[in-house]
């Protein structure tokens, strides 16, 4: 390892030591390597590296007794390569139970969604609420392109994926399931996000950035939805407007569980003849 390490540029080095570091948020076992490797750039008497050092050395007490400052170390050492940080490299270290509180019977469908950090963040949310499954379409990009996978945090290794040629394929195949069809699409005869109560199971069919849904996909659903805005702009980052559905759906699911046990634990009283 040290052979292969010392053949890297000084840049190199620095991005191997900070994505260590990175690792270490979810990883705390790789942290004997990142020390390891610490100490191969103490003896380099590069200025740059002695930077790194000095940087880490600062903040050892700091980097044993928080996770979450190895996030900021990981960034400290990519400035000094003065290396642009890319969007999904923003994202919080997530810290994730062992298993999810409530699975609720919803899922969502993307229509050719074009960039794959909306695609991330959009299945990144679905599991953090608890929904079921995510459908691609079109031109969606798969779990499998390395910005999604990123951004999403690899949430998609807890979800049930489908990809489909097109989205009237992927309505079909929720319909013969037995799902509702939601779209969430700003048209004349949408009904507030805030008066929709879920009928039961449903699928929310979320479309492009820039064209949203076709009038053929509009055709095929149950309902329409619209999430009220009162600003002078007029619409939302698809994944935006998904994480604002979802959140109220999710809860209004969560109310009808938690009336129907109420009323299976205390049936209202029969009413007697006079």
């Amino acid at each position: 390892m040290r052979y292969t390490f010392e053949k890297l540029s000084v840049s190199q080095k620095i991005r191997k030591i900070a994505s260590i570091a990175r690792d270490v948020i979810k990883d705390p076992a790789r942290a004997s390597l990142f020390w390891e490797c610490v100490h191969w750039i103490q003896e380099d008497p590069h200025p740059r590296l002695q930077r790194a050092f000095k940087n880490i050395r600062e903040r050892q007490e700091k980097l044993l007794a928080s996770p979450s400052e190895w996030y900021h170390l990981y960034h400290d050492l990519l400035a000094l390569n003065r290396e642009t940080v890319g969007e999904e490299d923003f994202l919080a270290p997530v810290f994730d139970r062992e298993a999810p509180l409530k699975k609720w019977p919803a899922k969502v469908l993307l229509c050719d969604i074009r960039s794959p950090f909306n695609v991330g963040s959009i299945i990144r949310t679905a599991e953090a609420f608890g929904w079921q499954e995510v459908g691609l379409c079109g031109i969606t990009p798969p779990v499998s392109h390395p910005r999604v996978a990123k951004t999403s945090m690899h949430a998609h290794e807890w979800l049930t994926i489908h990809s489909f040629p097109c989205a009237e394929d992927g309505i079909r195949f929720y319909k013969e399931q037995g799902h509702s069809i939601v779209a969430l699409e700003i048209t004349p005869s949408s009904l507030s996000l805030w008066d929709f109560i879920p009928p039961g199971p449903f699928v929310l069919v979320v479309g492009n950035e820039e064209f949203g849904l076709s009038e053929k996909t509009l055709s095929l659903v149950d309902t329409t939805l619209s999430i009220p805005l009162y600003g002078r702009k007029l619409s939302l980052n698809v994944a935006n407007a998904f994480a604002i559905a979802s959140a109220v759906l999710t809860e209004r699911l969560r109310k009808q569980e938690q009336e129907k046990t109420e009323t299976e634990t205390y049936p209202p009283p029969s009413s007697s003849p006079h």
